[in-house]
This record gives C-alpha cells, sequence and structure tokens, in this order.
C-alpha cells in the first residue's frame, strides 16, 4: 500500500515536473529575440540618409517602437511588428535645418529589451550670401523646386494662394522656419507645386537667416547702412495690414529689397531678392497679405 502510494506521488511529481518543461519550452520557442549589431550611426549633408537593420532571432513576434526622434530627424517606420527575419529602418537628417552638429540617443524600444543608437547629424552648409537679383547661395532664382530641396531639404510648410500676376494664377509659399527663409513659386494649380516650378523670388523673414549680402548687410541692419551700401533706393512702398505697417525700400534694376516694420529704421526685419527690373517696368507690388499675418 505504502509502495503504491509512493509510486503514485512520485508519477505525479513527474508529471508536474514535465508539464512545466514543455511549457518551459513552449514559451521559450514562441519569445521573439532582438538583434540590431549598429549602434552608431552618422550621417551629413552629403549623405543625409542610412538604414539601421533590426532582426528578429527569436520564434515570436518582435514589436518595436522608435523613441526619442529629434526635430532634425525623420525616421520610416516609427513602429512596426517583425515576425522572425529583418527589415530596415531608416533615418533621415532634414536638410532644412541650420548648420549644425546634431546629436542624439534614440532609443529602439521593444517586447524583448532596448537598444540605444547614438545618430549623429554633421549639416556643415556654407554661410549663405545674399546675392541681389540672384539669390542666395546654392539657391538660385530659376532653381527647380527639386534642385532647391536636394540642397536646403522640403520646406516645413506651404502655402497656397491666388495671385494674379507674375504669369499665373497661384503662388505656393515654402516655408523654412529653421533657415528664416521663404521662398515663392507660381503656377495654375492651387495646391500643388511641381518639381519642375521655378524659384521666382526669396523672402530671408528672420534672425535665424544666418547670411549677410556681400557689403555686410543683413537682417538687423539700419536704413542708413543700407544706403550707405547701395545708396538711395530706387523705390519705396509702404502699406498696412492690421496693426502692422511696412515700408518696403527697393533697388529695382539690383533685384533686391528691405523692409521695415512699424515706422522702425533702425532694424530691417525681412530681405527680399527678385529678378532685377528693367527701369522702364514697374516694381512688383510686395506679396506680403500673407506674410504680414504669419510674421514668422
Amino acid at each position: 500500500m505504502k509502495n503504491n502510494l509512493f509510486t503514485r506521488s512520485l508519477l505525479l511529481v513527474l508529471v508536474v515536473v514535465l508539464h512545466l518543461f514543455l511549457s518551459t519550452a513552449c514559451n521559450k520557442e514562441g519569445d521573439p529575440e532582438l538583434s540590431i549589431k549598429e549602434s552608431k550611426i552618422e550621417l551629413t549633408k552629403e549623405e543625409p540618409e542610412k538604414s539601421l537593420l533590426i532582426a528578429n532571432l527569436g520564434e515570436g513576434n518582435l514589436d518595436w517602437n522608435v523613441e526619442n526622434i529629434p526635430q532634425w530627424l525623420d525616421v520610416s517606420p516609427t513602429s512596426g511588428s517583425l515576425e522572425p527575419g529583418a527589415d530596415d529602418i531608416n533615418f533621415t537628417g532634414r536638410l532644412n535645418f541650420r548648420s549644425d552638429e546634431y546629436n542624439a540617443d534614440v532609443v529602439i524600444s521593444t517586447n524583448a529589451g532596448n537598444k540605444t543608437i547614438e545618430i549623429s547629424f554633421n549639416l556643415d552648409r556654407e554661410e549663405f550670401t545674399v546675392l541681389p537679383g540672384q539669390g542666395i547661395t546654392n539657391v538660385l532664382l530659376g532653381h527647380t523646386f527639386s534642385a532647391v530641396k536636394n540642397e536646403i531639404g522640403i520646406p516645413d510648410t506651404v502655402f497656397h494662394y491666388q495671385y494674379d500676376g507674375q504669369g499665373a494664377n497661384f503662388v505656393h509659399e515654402s516655408v523654412y522656419p529653421y533657415l528664416g527663409l521663404v521662398l515663392f513659386y507660381f503656377n495654375d494649380h492651387p495646391a500643388i507645386v511641381n518639381n519642375s516650378d521655378q524659384l521666382v523670388f526669396i523672402q530671408c523673414v528672420s534672425s535665424d537667416f544666418e547670411g549677410t549680402t556681400e557689403e555686410g548687410i543683413g537682417i538687423g541692419s539700419s536704413l542708413n547702412q543700407i544706403e550707405d551700401a547701395y545708396g538711395t533706393p530706387s523705390d519705396t512702398i509702404t502699406s498696412q495690414s492690421g496693426n502692422l505697417s511696412y515700408e518696403f525700400y527697393a533697388y529695382a534694376q539690383s533685384g533686391i529689397g528691405f523692409y521695415f516694420f512699424n515706422g522702425n529704421q533702425s532694424k530691417c526685419e525681412w530681405i527680399e531678392v527678385f529678378p532685377p527690373v528693367v527701369s522702364s517696368a514697374p516694381l512688383r507690388k510686395p506679396l506680403l497679405n500673407h506674410n504680414l499675418q504669419r510674421k514668422y
């Protein structure tokens, strides 16, 4: 009797142990396993995009998410669920930021552990020089939208509105807030900038704009300094939008003009570069109805 009881108890223990063993084995077979060999990615202006290989060496689904993404970096995709195998995560430094050395620790968070990736982005861009009648360094009037994007990236925002000038019906106002730039394109479509559309004129609109003319005139220069460098303006246009008034002092045949707000002639707020105007042609009215309301 005692032997039977002992045998039954032993069998019960063996069954429990076997069950635990099989359960553990099954769980192990169903677990994902994260593998990312790289721990550092270096991006530059010349090579702003690189891919990171994320692999699942286990058997269960690997759920992952990219965290701590800085503003200067685009990541695609930012999350996913990976079956056993591998996939790419693309990292792209944004060219529409100011010239600088950017660094961040981006975290790949998963259900099989986390991985920190050091991202550096060396955006070493030559300081802009404002070129009257031509544009700014490497971004010239007449350049296509595609060529401009290759140089300074995709605009953060594009405003579209109707306009009855420039031989086209619509203005496309491309805003680069981190560079202090607004670029203007014209075409017949109410909401699309085509890659082949040409840059018509440029406005440098804030202290974030890094650059001056060859004469040293930039955002913050006074009207006296401008006149010392260029002489008396050929045209002066004044107007008002709500509580904000402006004076636009233009050198039409040179293709450059300077904006002063609310009668303050001690500080230039904006610079505009446009195609030179021949002496017999009227100066285009400044395109400011939208800009003044935003004040960038």
